[in-house]
């Protein structure tokens, strides 16, 4: 792989980190809107690296949270995780850091937890088919996961 598509790489893992954080955050920076920089990442992604990369991958999933967290609108968050999944296929390590983050979010901000086991189900389903059992990952996951069990059963 070249440098200049390594560099590209990193540059789009690094800027869907952000904006992850961003739309998680609820915090809109100083750029634009966060639907503007989580549609911008997904435009450079495809521009930069094309439509079937893993990065570009991300940043579709990136605006399933913008959707669900920002606009409470889980039929339109989840049409683009499906768009996500379809670009990665079985191959969708990717995706899993996205949900387990989101579960978070359900977990500590908006207190929802069929929300967050929602994601978390999903995080930890993608981890189990492409992980070891021992990877401190799953372990994270299954930990989040029964943190918003044990609130599902509390409310």
């Amino acid at each position: 792989m070249s440098d200049d598509k390594t560099g590209i790489e990193e540059a789009a893992s690094s800027e869907n980190d952000w904006v992850r954080a961003r739309i998680l955050k609820q915090d809109p920076p100083p750029e634009g809107s966060l639907l503007k920089i989580a549609e911008r990442a997904r435009d450079m992604a495809a521009n930069s690296l094309g439509s079937q990369h893993p990065a570009y991958a991300v940043s579709l999933q990136n605006l399933g949270p913008y959707y669900d967290a920002i606009e409470n609108d889980t039929s339109k968050a989840n049409e683009f995780f499906a768009q996500a999944r379809a670009v990665l296929k079985e191959n969708d390590l990717p995706l899993a850091e996205g949900f387990y983050w989101l579960g978070i979010f359900h977990n500590q901000v908006s207190h929802d937890a069929k929300r967050a086991e929602a994601a978390l189900t999903e995080a930890l389903a993608i981890q189990r088919r492409a992980l070891s059992s021992d990877d401190l990952q799953l372990a994270e996951t299954m930990i989040a996961l029964g943190y918003a069990k044990g609130m599902e059963t509390e409310t």
